[in-house]
């Protein structure tokens, strides 16, 4: 059934109303959905977004779109992670309240907080969503700081994981206690890098291509030329065109100031391939495992009648993570299967 007046060309449909009103989707519902394809969502893309600069035949527009979309796609993964840990943590005050609902009054400031925050901020934060219904304007990273002072006894349980030291075969079998009992430690080394102040630059970066016209397309050489510079054997991507991001206007070299404070104006997206891989690899994929592995935590010790396995089937995703797999133990002897 499609919209009344609709032809074959639109965004979306909708049904009409029937003679039976449909349900509102369950936390249940909404967290297999998340676990099975939407955490998963950003890296099906991001990687094939990673062939087209890996592929040699690849044109220059080509990979420039390639480029810009790698880069939003990695902003939309941070900003996925900190929406999904931070209505986590509100979602276990109270377990009845739909948890579409919570993500629907998120409101996230990803720019730093002009003055200090209160050291109670969380504890505000929480309490605010408790006695209202209004929109919950937050500064995630400011947050997350602020759970992250709890103990990794205290982690699993502000995050909604029903944690404790001794549980049952049922929840937690012989093969998966050892990863158990170091789930808070699991969880800080999960949440720490998406706290850090390095975060808000990359959400200045994907806002900013978001809004296209916000950037210039540039060699990064010839900026260097122009403030004087000449790198006579500059790296071979160095050389080659690509997107310069307008941070701050027509503006292209930070003040002294700026740079002490490692504030950036007009950084390059440098289509460097090898680093992209590494990205793609420690960034993109390793937050939504991470998100995957918390969240399937989540619902099996909420629904622990009807237990997700962790395994995951995908063929798309089975062979990411084993070149994850591969990419780890080549660059950092990780000695993963």
């Amino acid at each position: 059934m499609y919209p009344p007046n609709s032809t074959k060309t639109f965004l979306s449909t909708s049904l009409v109303t029937g003679p039976n009103s449909e349900q509102d989707i369950s936390n249940e519902q909404f967290l297999n959905s998340y676990l099975d394809y939407g955490c998963w969502l950003r890296v099906v893309t991001s990687r094939q977004q990673l062939d087209v600069i890996e592929n040699k035949n690849s044109s220059e527009l080509q990979k420039l779109a390639a480029l810009a979309s790698f880069y939003q796609t990695a902003g939309l993964v941070v900003e996925d992670a900190l929406s999904m840990h931070i209505a986590w943590s509100l979602w276990q005050l109270d377990k009845s309240k739909s948890l579409p609902d919570i993500l629907e009054r998120l409101s996230l400031r990803l720019s730093s907080p002009k003055g200090d925050l209160p050291e109670s901020y969380a504890s505000d934060i929480k309490q605010k969503y408790i006695t209202t219904k209004k929109r919950v304007d937050i500064y995630p990273r400011q947050y997350l700081n602020d759970l992250l002072s709890l103990s990794d006894e205290e982690l699993p349980a502000t995050f909604g994981i029903n944690w404790k030291r001794h549980p049952s075969v049922k929840l937690v079998p012989p093969e998966l206690r050892l990863f158990w009992n170091n789930l808070g430690h699991y969880i800080r080394g999960c949440v720490e890098p998406l706290a850090s102040p390095k975060g808000a630059l990359l959400a200045s970066c994907y806002n900013k291509i978001k809004h296209g016209p916000q950037l210039t397309i540039m060699a990064p050489a010839a900026a260097a030329k122009y403030r004087g510079f000449e790198y006579p054997d500059v790296e071979h991507f160095m050389q080659e065109p690509t997107i310069r991001l307008l941070l701050q206007g027509s503006r292209t070299q930070e003040t002294p100031e700026e740079t002490q404070a490692n504030e950036r104006v007009a950084p390059f997206l440098v289509a460097d391939a090898p680093n992209m891989r590494r990205w793609f690899f420690q960034q993109i994929a390793h937050t939504s495992n991470a998100l995957y592995i918390n969240g399937t935590w989540i619902f099996n010790t909420t629904y622990i009648d009807r237990k997700r396995p962790f395994k995951i089937e995908s063929p798309e995703l089975l062979s990411i993570i084993s070149e994850q797999g591969t990419h780890l133990n080549r660059t950092f002897n990780m000695n993963i299967e």
